[in-house]
């Protein structure tokens, strides 16, 4: 069962640095899911990387290995894309397990502010997402 700490307790909040073994393995889980949706491999260009330690948020727009842009129109999300219903972020919300880190959820293309749900359902402070 998750324990839950009162949003007033949260530890520090912090961004993992690029280059770092931490950033690189919550890429690495959050690729798996991303990549599956799209149907390409994918680096990602990150808005959003903040970690606690025990939970890590990622919000970045995918990217064609070589660092291009995704031509949409060739994903499986292709039919979406056409009719405006998904845009071009990824939101991932994981969990460090061992050394690395398990994705607990995941959105790719949300047309709304879908971090919110995950706030209340992990009790993470709204600052946890917005990445300030």
């Amino acid at each position: 069962m998750l324990a839950l700490l009162p949003l007033a307790a949260w530890p520090d909040i912090y961004q993992p640095a690029a280059g770092t073994p931490e950033r690189a393995a919550i890429m690495d889980a959050a690729r798996v899911p991303i990549c599956d949706a799209i149907g390409l491999p994918v680096i990602f260009l990150v808005s959003v990387l903040q970690s606690d330690r025990r939970y890590a948020y990622f919000q970045a727009t995918p990217q064609n290995s070589d660092g291009t842009a995704i031509n949409w129109k060739v994903t499986l999300l292709a039919e979406y894309w056409a009719q405006g219903i998904k845009g071009d972020t990824a939101m991932v919300l994981a969990e460090r397990e061992g050394k690395g880190w398990m994705v607990l959820d995941w959105v790719m293309g949300p047309t709304d502010v879908y971090w919110i749900g995950r706030m209340n359902d992990y009790r993470l402070p709204e600052r946890f997402f917005r990445g300030d």
